[in-house]
């Protein structure tokens, strides 16, 4: 009967031992939840990181015994993409690029194809963002660029650039 359960709720309620809930019921508390689990989630998108700066670049130098074929340069193509794709990842590579096998001098200015000691010349670079120069080395010395005969070229940048100079 509706009589008992009144009065077994109003003794439960008495003794502290229930709550009764209010007129709201519970939408009350889930809207509550809900509010807070989208404030965590609008504040967990903010970002206070300032955009990565380059702070070195890796020249890659191709070795005269690198094998320049069609199959082999894409290959490393390949290999170093991931290796590039891995480092933007983890916050250490900001961007690179091959160079085409064509340049020209100053004396000429007329864009020729590169072909034998040329080819074994700057052949592409990252820019990538280091604590110092040590940790700049550790960054290049995991190159794949070194395991097909390649050196590499560690320079650190000036701050600012030539858009925006220091």
């Amino acid at each position: 009967p509706a009589e008992l359960e009144a009065r077994v709720l109003d003794n439960l309620q008495d003794r502290g031992l229930i709550r009764r809930s209010s007129p709201r019921g519970p939408w009350i508390h889930i809207l509550g939840v809900a509010a807070a689990v989208l404030i965590a989630f609008f504040l967990g998108r903010q970002t206070t990181s300032e955009p990565l700066q380059p702070t070195h670049m890796l020249l890659l130098d191709s070795g005269r015994d690198m094998d320049h074929s069609p199959e082999a340069v894409q290959a490393r193509v390949r290999e170093y993409a991931a290796w590039a794709r891995a480092g933007e990842a983890n916050g250490s590579i900001i961007d690179g690029a091959e160079f085409a096998n064509r340049g020209m001098d100053t004396d000429g200015m007329e864009m020729v194809p590169w072909s034998g000691d040329e080819m074994a010349a700057l052949s592409g670079w990252f820019l990538i963002a280091a604590a110092g120069d040590a940790e700049a080395a550790k960054i290049a010395r995991d190159c794949p660029h070194l395991n097909h005969g390649g050196s590499l070229r560690v320079r650190p940048l000036v701050t600012g650039s030539a858009k925006n100079p220091r």
